[in-house]
């Protein structure tokens, strides 16, 4: 089964849940995505800490409605701790997103592969869910802003995507024709 298969089967499974079905699918994946982070990121355990008082994994959020409980994560902490390739154990890193630097400066966020692929698949789910097929036979134009091997200022080499987004959702559709993604690319 392709990946867009996959998902849009997914979808319609989603749709036809019963609503406690679709709590507790929820709540077991933002736990098991807490847990991940809580276990593999010590930048966030330690944020964790200082900010909500989480000790343990014990008492991490255990549904949606506990997820008020979590601190915000900021521009400022972002720049406070350093976010390089180390920043989650375990995870390489497959390119940034970078903000636009309205506050003077760009910041830049690794993305992992795995991060990646889930983003590509969730823009695929929006355009689903919004009636778009964009496998369909309708031409689209997607616009973004893509640095090709990095920029010097990051000698990792990994690619820039300002729309992250558009980049990983391509890679899965398999860079179909209908798609005309007119990247403004920085040299």
């Amino acid at each position: 089964m392709s990946r867009i298969d996959y998902l849009r089967k997914e979808l319609y499974e989603l749709n036809s849940m019963d609503a406690k079905d679709f709590k507790r699918l929820v709540d077991t994946k933002l736990r098991n995505y807490l847990l991940h982070h809580y276990r593999n990121n010590p930048f966030y355990r330690d944020l964790l800490r200082e900010k909500s008082g989480v000790r343990s994994e014990e008492h991490l959020p255990k549904t949606v409605e506990e997820i008020g409980r979590l601190p915000i994560i900021d521009k400022k902490w972002l720049q406070k701790v350093k976010i390089d390739k180390n920043f989650t154990k375990g995870v390489e890193i497959a390119g940034y997103v970078e903000t636009t630097g309205s506050t003077g400066k760009p910041l830049r966020i690794p993305r992992s592969y795995s991060a990646r692929k889930r983003f590509g698949e969730q823009c695929i789910r929006f355009m689903l869910m919004g009636g778009i097929d964009p496998l369909g036979h309708d031409t689209q134009y997607w616009v973004t802003h893509y640095y090709p091997k990095g920029d010097p200022e990051y000698p990792e080499g990994k690619d820039i995507c300002s729309h992250e987004g558009v980049a990983a959702s391509l890679e899965i559709l398999g860079h179909p024709e209908n798609i005309v993604d007119e990247s403004t690319r920085t040299p």
